[in-house]
């Protein structure tokens, strides 16, 4: 179980840094 909830903390970081990326790619486009 805590090993589900680690592998989700980390899922939700790593699509908050790529959404990060779309937004910062998106800016520099514009």
């Amino acid at each position: 179980m805590a090993s589900k909830v680690g592998f989700a903390c980390v899922n939700t970081l790593e699509a908050a840094r790529f959404f990060t990326n779309i937004s910062g790619n998106k800016q520099l486009g514009a």
